[in-house]
This record gives structure tokens, C-alpha cells and sequence, in this order.
């Protein structure tokens, strides 16, 4: 399985990754600290899954979901942020792509049941 990670933060996605890697060391991973370069790559990439921040300057975790609605991706997304806020639980579910939103700091055993759910 190919993972894309998408947060401007290089030390949440040196997490995220070494959660992962305890999940299965076999997955393939390629991070993102720049959104406008994942969205750029996307196709390239083809991952079969994605881990996306919302709360990133210039482009933010909705414009890389409009974006990829505009390259017509069907990359499953499970959104990983810091926000609790309802109304981005609300708009997230707008989005036929995202499958999930967890709130950050995520654990193993949440990654572990999001893939599993959605793989």
C-alpha cells in the first residue's frame, strides 16, 4: 500500500511515518511538507491513501480536497487535525473522497483501525 502524508509540519509526518512503519513495515510512504508540490505530483504518486492536514498556510488541507476534485482523484482521504471544531467535521463529510477525521496527536491503534476501515 502507497501512503501520501500532507502536513506542513516535518515533525508530524516523521511521526505519522514511524507509526505507520510499526503498523506494517512494508508500506510505502511519501510525505509532503509542501501542499501545492503534493497536489502538483498526485497522479504521479497514485497512492491508494492519503493523510492530510487541515490547518497549513498558503494552501490548506480544503483547497488540496478542491484541488484534487479538480484532477477528478478518487484518493481515499482520512483527514488528520488539530482542529475539534464541529463545523470542519461538518464540511469534511461534504467531501466523497474523506473517510475519516481524527483529531491530532493520533495513535497507533486509530491508524491501524482507519486503514483497516478503509483500505
Amino acid at each position: 500500500m502507497k501512503i501520501l502524508l500532507i502536513d506542513d509540519e516535518p515533525v508530524a509526518n516523521y511521526i505519522l511515518i514511524r507509526l505507520l512503519k510499526l503498523i506494517n513495515s512494508e508500506y510505502e510512504i511519501v510525505d509532503y511538507t509542501e501542499p501545492e508540490k503534493a497536489v502538483a505530483d498526485l497522479t504521479g504518486i497514485a497512492p491508494d491513501l492519503i493523510f492530510l492536514d487541515l490547518n497549513m498556510p498558503k494552501l490548506n488541507g480544503w483547497g488540496v480536497l478542491d484541488a484534487m476534485i479538480a484532477q477528478n482523484s478518487q484518493v481515499k482521504v482520512i483527514i488528520l487535525t488539530s482542529s475539534v471544531s464541529r463545523i470542519d467535521q461538518e464540511k469534511a463529510q461534504g467531501y466523497r473522497n474523506v473517510k475519516a477525521c481524527i483529531a491530532k496527536p493520533v495513535t497507533k491503534d486509530q491508524l491501524s483501525a482507519c486503514i483497516n476501515a478503509h483500505s
